[in-house]
């Protein structure tokens, strides 16, 4: 096993550009601070800016960055590593503990785990060296330890709460972690972020930046009793102003509508995105085209 080639991890790429139309809001400011102390868990709703943040954080500090999506598909082989076939020759390629691991001996590193109550809790076992600080991960493929330098690696995880396909951190781990929330932005920060994209965009109606935020956080809230299903997140009207510069408001708004999948949700949705945009009429049957 000693003689199959591990196929190099190259710390450049996993070097991170900060995006220009990022507007800070605490969160990358307060991570800073916290960095390479323990493992952090960012715990809130999607689309809040956690893995955004934690993006921005190392592009601003030259920190580099293994991020890796967790899933209920998510196996053992894919965190540590696995044989893969190049021409007639067997190598083994690192999963996301391993590159991180071994990325640590050439500088600061953080590891991000997207979503990580969708791991398994068995799979969730395999966290438990990197958030002890080992100095060394052992792989049982390979019989051996990738060393590192436990002063130079940061876990930190993410996880939207009480989401279907999700799983309770076990106790054994989740004590390993602090835990950050990570509420949404106030409506004046929404309203910030939205403006650099919509600047980006070309688009400089300011009612739509406005009445975007407004729309985000009355499906955030309880109207005649009544809460959504889905609420709409500010990765969702981000995505929603860029699409303003393309689509006429009507459509876009029907886009939005239509992440509500029970039909009396999208005419509760229609009626409070009426409430905002006057001339904004949404059924089930109108098309974007």
């Amino acid at each position: 096993m000693s003689t199959i080639p591990i196929l190099a991890t190259d710390p450049n790429d996993f070097v991170v550009f900060s995006d220009p139309a990022y507007v800070e809001v605490g969160v990358t400011d307060f991570l800073g601070k916290i960095s390479f102390t323990v493992p952090t868990l960012l715990q809130g709703q999607k689309g809040c800016g956690k893995t955004e943040g934690v993006r921005q954080m190392c592009a601003s500090r030259g920190f580099l960055r293994v991020s890796f999506s967790c899933t209920e598909e998510t196996r053992v082989s894919d965190l540590l590593g696995s044989f893969i076939l190049i021409g007639n020759n067997v190598h083994y390629q690192y999963g996301a503990l391993a590159q991180a691991m071994a990325l640590s001996e050439y500088g600061p590193t953080v590891l991000v785990l997207e979503e990580v109550n969708a791991l398994t809790p068995q799979v969730q076992k395999t966290l438990n060296p990197l958030t002890d600080g080992e100095r060394g991960l052992y792989i049982p493929k390979l019989q051996r330890v990738i060393k590192g330098n436990p002063d130079h690696l940061w876990v930190v995880a993410t996880q939207n709460p009480g989401y279907a396909g999700t799983y309770s951190l076990n106790p054994d781990l989740k004590s390993r972690f602090q835990v950050i929330p990570v509420p949404y932005m106030t409506e004046a920060q929404e309203v910030a972020v939205l403006r650099r994209h919509a600047a980006d965009a070309g688009v400089t109606e300011d009612r739509i930046i406005t009445g975007l935020v407004r729309l985000a956080r009355d499906t955030r809230g309880v109207r005649d009793g009544k809460s959504l299903g889905y609420a709409l997140s500010t990765r969702d009207i981000t995505y929603a102003v860029r699409l303003a510069a393309k689509l006429p408001l009507p459509s876009v708004i029907l886009t939005l509508a239509h992440k509500m999948e029970d039909p009396e949700e999208f005419r509760d949705f229609a009626a409070r995105a009426k409430s905002v945009f006057s001339e904004v009429n949404l059924t089930q049957e109108k098309t974007l085209w």
